[in-house]
């Protein structure tokens, strides 16, 4: 497997964009396919902030995960974010998501990064993210659900 920029694979967007509205489009009015593809060719970069990174297996795109500025609108005081981590489902439970996570931790800390954000919800992601290093600072209501709000110090 490799994990790789998605600036080094846009060919890939499309299909991220259609999975990631897929995934969650009911977090964003007005969401689509096209507003989830501008907004991962506009994080398409490579080493700053926000930065996108695919997984890919023998070239076929298995996932991706995103080094955005923030991810939560009421808690832009905490910055950056690791956002967007998702592994199409016939590829889960190979350590695709732990694999992007580490890049994505590994990515803020050649940035300087002291500090690493995200949220998620359910107890098995928040076990997973646990595994690899993050606390727990929080536990908000966002978006009328209780979310997980994780840190990991660099």
């Amino acid at each position: 497997m490799e994990i790789a920029y998605l600036a080094d694979h846009l060919d890939f967007a499309p299909t991220l964009a259609k999975w990631h509205y897929q995934e969650w489009n009911r977090l964003h009015e007005n969401d689509s396919v096209a507003r989830r593809l501008d907004s991962l060719i506009g994080a398409a970069n490579r080493h700053r902030i926000p930065s996108v990174f695919v997984a890919l297996e023998k070239g076929e795109l298995c996932g991706s995960a995103t080094l955005a500025p923030y991810d939560m609108e009421t808690r832009r005081d905490l910055t950056p974010w690791m956002t967007d981590v998702f592994v199409a489902p016939e590829f889960r439970r190979r350590g695709i998501a732990s694999a992007l996570v580490r890049r994505i931790v590994d990515e803020a800390r050649a940035l300087d990064v002291s500090e690493l954000y995200l949220f998620t919800t359910g107890p098995w992601r928040t076990m997973l993210y646990a595994g690899l290093g993050w606390s727990v600072i929080d536990r908000p209501i966002y978006r009328e659900i209780e979310r997980v709000l994780m840190s990991i110090r660099l």
